[in-house]
């Protein structure tokens, strides 16, 4: 792949199908022009992958549901790569800073919880004068 010119968005690459492709040009779109990099295209490419399978697992699990005897091994089976799939796909998110949790602000949440812990601390100092 070659690099990008600043403040352009990377466009998926060939070997991503339909779908992983329109998960890479959401994700990309829905972040600041130069969030990806070079570094983080593997990561960004699986995660289109991924995600675009989910889709496949949520209409077998639904034929399953719906077949007149729903056989709940592959019901079980199904739900366990899903369950799999979606801890991965948390993870990739997070370290590409996608998630909101890895997006958040610590710096304006830290002041709040070291006040509450001060506070909490002198409460309990007996002070000799009172």
């Amino acid at each position: 792949m070659a690099p990008l010119e600043r403040g352009t968005r990377p466009e998926p690459p060939e070997e991503l199908d339909e779908e992983q492709a329109a998960v890479w040009r959401k994700t990309v779109d829905s972040m600041p022009p130069d969030w990806f990099t070079g570094a983080t295209f593997p990561l960004l490419k699986q995660y289109c992958r991924l995600t675009a399978g989910l889709d496949f697992i949520d209409r077998t699990l639904r034929k399953i549901q719906k077949s007149k005897e729903p056989n709940l091994r592959e019901w079980k089976r199904f739900t366990q790569i899903r369950r799999q799939e979606c801890k991965v796909i948390a993870m990739l998110a997070t370290k590409m800073r996608l998630a909101q949790q890895s997006s958040y602000d610590q710096m304006s949440v830290r002041p709040q919880k070291d006040k509450a812990r001060r506070e909490a601390a002198a409460a309990e100092v007996q002070r000799p004068w009172g």
